[in-house]
């Protein structure tokens, strides 16, 4: 019996040792599966992570590409636009003149239009979008002086003979400022002369000999307000009427055509490279001389003038009135009440020396023509 049993415990004792062993390698296996299974999710999660990170690795490397070249596409278009701009510019800069060394100054003309040549300066408007705008607000001004030609044209063929082929004649009314109502120079009677001929008008008319191809024109901003004045002058002068002088200007006022100037061989304006106006003028041999002036547009009467200036403020004064004066300030407007001061009296010398410099500034004007504008309108 105690055989039985210890044979009994001997076997249950193979027996648990079986199962333990049996347990042992199954939990072992459950084990080993597990890991395995664990390594496979962790391989698996590895292989996420690194895939997530190729492709987040992808997508910024993409984004930087799709910045560069966002960028690069930027630059170009700034770099077109700058080479348009450039272009324009440069186009624009050769239309207008603007690669002038002067521009828009209070109190002055608008000098941006002037282009060096030579020695001096010449003033060149050639901008089609300033022209055709200021071609029709001036519209009225053109006619007036259209009408004025024909207006002298009869006066002088009532007067003296006919016209010649070219539009000129010799030949004048004697006393045309009592018979015309003009507060200007009278005209010699041709036949008061021994060689029975006279040019000796003061008026516009006579100057670019009645013939409208003589008639030049162009637009100036003479106070660098942005409006431009209308300004007639001479395509081919002579010794008394050079190309340089202007006799006929209008200004806008509540955008109507105002006649501010009227002048003559003895009375007219010039531009001067310093970006102010000048009138020479002359009352006889004691009298005469060069006025620099300034344009103030407030100073313009509404009706404007038939003669002589609406508008011009004089600086300075510069001549002879019974003697040698250079005058400035206010003083300078009418020689007539300051030119005896002792302080305004210089000498001989002195006067050329300050004429030369006042001479040296004369602009030349590259004029449009009125027989275009007639032809266009």
């Amino acid at each position: 019996m105690k055989k039985r049993i210890v044979a009994c415990l001997l076997i249950s004792t193979v027996l648990m040792t079986g199962c333990a062993d049996i347990s042992l390698s199954k939990g072992a296996k459950e084990d080993q599966e597990e890991k395995s299974e664990d390594s496979k999710d962790q391989e698996e999660t590895d292989t996420e992570g690194k895939e997530k990170d190729e492709v987040s690795s992808d997508e910024a490397d993409k984004e930087i590409e799709d910045e560069a070249s966002a960028k690069a596409s930027d630059m170009a278009s700034e770099d077109d636009s700058s080479d348009e701009g450039d272009s324009d510019g440069s186009d624009q800069s050769s239309k207008n003149n603007t690669d002038s060394e002067f521009g828009p100054e209070e109190g002055l003309y608008d000098r941006t239009y002037l282009v060096k040549e030579g020695d001096g300066y010449i003033y060149r408007l050639e901008d089609e979008d300033i022209i055709k705008e200021y071609d029709e607000l001036y519209a009225d001004a053109f006619q007036e002086t259209y009408d004025s030609y024909e207006d002298y044209k009869d006066m002088m063929e009532e007067g003296r003979g006919e016209f010649d082929n070219d539009g000129s004649s010799d030949y004048a009314l004697v006393d045309e400022k009592k018979d015309f109502g003009i507060d200007g120079f009278g005209l010699l009677d041709p036949e008061a002369l021994d060689d029975g001929t006279s040019k000796m008008g003061s008026f516009y008319e006579m100057d670019y000999d009645f013939d409208l191809a003589n008639v030049g024109y162009t637009y100036v901003d003479l106070n660098s307000d942005g409006i431009f004045e209308l300004i007639f002058g001479i395509v081919n002068g002579d010794e008394w009427t050079p190309t340089t002088i202007f006799e006929r200007v209008y200004t806008l006022i509540d955008n109507k055509p105002v006649h501010i100037f009227e002048g003559g061989s003895r009375c007219y304006l010039w531009l001067g490279d310093d970006g102010s106006i000048y009138e020479t003028g002359s009352g006889g041999a004691a009298y005469w001389g060069m006025w620099r002036y300034h344009f103030d547009p407030s100073q313009v009467a509404p009706e404007g003038t038939d003669w002589g200036g609406e508008g011009f403020v004089a600086d300075e004064f510069l001549g002879m009135w019974e003697e040698y004066v250079h005058i400035e300030g206010e003083d300078a407007q009418e020689p007539d009440d300051t030119a005896q001061k002792s302080e305004y009296k210089i000498s001989d010398d002195e006067y050329e020396t300050l004429s030369e410099e006042w001479e040296a500034r004369v602009v030349d004007i590259d004029w449009l023509l009125m027989s275009d504008y007639l032809e266009d309108h």
